[in-house]
Order: structure tokens, then C-alpha cells, then sequence
């Protein structure tokens, strides 16, 4: 069943992102060394500290006790970001996961859609992947997959979405009962729900709404997040890249069945529905 698909969907960014086992022979001199290879295309660079590795864990949960800290001689590798010389895209890389982003740089950018995106992160990917090899750092083995599409929504009279949720969120039904409470001052929405392959638990989707303003012109809105996390069928590149797809599958369809057909059409829906 085709996808449902928008001319103008309020995207601002899309995140994919591998994690696997650290490769703990990867050093801060090593990114470097990658940048040096990818810098024609990605000119910029940024550092910062390196991301937790997350996993979705399905069953019954354990309770691990034990002090929350631990003691290592050396130094720590950051999480590197290179960037392209308009901002718009970057990869991110550090011990054990790389991360390719797209972002809207100015209120005209157009999507440049999922399957673009991912076959520049596939193309970087590989390229990255033999320079852990070459330089004996390890094989990346994917234990978890991400795909997060970051939304930014604004309502086409100016309105302020936190008097009127029920345009934008279709969970949402804008009825109170009795009149006792005044507007809403606040918005803020958490939703989570399991991802199956095969009969089985692979991992989840998140959903998050909050209150924002677009930068341009101060108009109020909210930003709806949505978030794929899971595990690969198998420890492989490609095993990854398919979960991706249905990440990105769930994310579109589950961003289509939380809003509204009034938003659907303002966004330019054409997939007939």
C-alpha cells in the first residue's frame, strides 16, 4: 500500500542514525582523519560530547544495582559533527554510532525527501565504514536503529494552536467539561507505541508534541516529534538500512493517522485520502 504523501509536508529535520558496539580503538585523532577524506563535501565541523548508547528493551525489566559510575584511564572521544558548507546536512560520528542529518536551513527549503537522504547516509556510511577497516578499528555491527522526524506546525490564520490542539492533533477533541478551566497556557503530548516484524517486538515509536515559536516571524506553533527506535533482524548494514524503511514508514503513517484532514490538506496531501 502506497505511503501517504504531501506536497508541502512542515518538516524541518529528518535524523537517521546506526548504533553498534563500540570500536574502542577509535580515537579523537581518527576523526580527523575522517574529516580529512570527507571534507570536500563537508567543510564545517563541530564537537561535542558523545551520546549514551540507548536501547529498547522489551519483557519484563530488570532493576540493576550497583554504584553509577566507573573509573577509566583514558581520555574521552567526543561525538564529531561535519557539516556541509550551507548547514543543511551533517554526519555524526563517534565510537559506536553515526548519525546523518538533514536540516531546513530558511522557511523556503524544499524536503528533499527520505530517499535522498538515505542514499547520501548510505554513500557516507560506506565511506566511513572502510576507513574503520582499513585503519584495523573494527567492523560495525548494528544493534539499534533511529529515524526522527523533527515537524514544525503553524496554523495558516495566525492562530495560537494551544487554544485550538484539535486542528493540528486528531487524539486531541478540544472539549472540557464544564467551562472552569481557562486556555491553555501549556501543551505538551507524549504518545509510545510497540513496532512488530515478523510477530515480534522490534522496537517502538515515539510521539511527542510541544509548544514552539517559528523563528521568522514569531508566530506561535508546536513541534511534533516522532521517533523509531529498534533493533536490526540481524547485526548487518543491511539488516540496518531495512529497519530504517520501516521506520520511516512507520513515522509517515503515523504522522498521518495523528493529525488532522485539515492540516492533511493545508500540507497539499495528493495520495487520494
Amino acid at each position: 500500500m502506497a505511503l501517504p504523501d504531501y506536497d508541502r509536508p512542515p518538516v524541518g529535520e529528518v535524523a537517521l542514525s546506526i548504533q553498534f558496539p563500540p570500536l574502542t580503538g577509535f580515537g579523537n585523532i581518527h576523526a580527523g582523519q575522517i574529516w580529512a577524506q570527507l571534507r570536500s563535501e563537508f567543510p564545517n565541523h563541530e564537537e561535542h560530547p558523545s551520546l549514551p548508547p540507548v536501547f529498547e528493551v522489551f519483557g519484563p525489566k530488570t532493576v540493576v544495582f550497583g554504584p553509577a559510575f566507573e573509573f577509566s584511564t583514558t581520555a574521552p572521544v567526543n561525538r564529531y559533527w561535519f557539516i556541509t558548507k550551507n548547514g543543511s546536512e551533517l554526519i555524526q560520528v563517534q565510537q559506536d554510532r553515526l548519525i546523518y542529518n538533514w536540516r531546513k536551513q530558511a522557511d523556503g527549503d524544499s524536503y528533499p525527501r527520505y530517499e535522498a537522504i538515505r542514499a547520501n547516509f548510505s554513500k557516507t556510511l560506506s565511506k566511513v565504514t572502510e576507513f574503520f577497516t582499513t585503519n584495523g578499528l573494527g567492523t560495525i555491527r548494528p544493534n539499534q536503529c533511529e529515524v526522527t522526524y523533527i515537524n514544525h506546525i503553524t496554523l495558516p490564520d495566525g492562530s495560537d494552536p494551544r487554544a485550538c490542539p484539535e486542528r493540528i492533533l486528531s487524539p486531541w477533541s478540544g472539549k472540557m467539561m464544564g467551562d472552569y478551566l481557562p486556555g491553555l497556557e501549556d501543551l505538551q503530548l507524549q504518545l509510545r507505541f510497540p513496532i512488530k516484524q515478523d510477530g515480534k517486538n522490534v522496537g517502538r515509536l515515539y510521539v511527542q508534541v510541544a509548544p514552539g515559536i517559528r523563528t521568522s516571524d514569531k508566530q506561535p506553533g508546536v513541534q511534533l516529534t516522532l521517533t523509531v527506535r529498534g533493533k536490526p533482524r540481524a547485526e548487518t548494514i543491511d539488516e540496518a538500512f531495512s529497519l530504517l524503511d520501516v521506520g520511516r514508514e512507520t513515522i509517515v503513517r503515523g504522522f498521518t493517522s495523528i493529525t488532522t484532514p485539515e492540516m492533511h490538506k493545508l500540507w497539499g496531501r495528493r495520495d487520494g485520502k
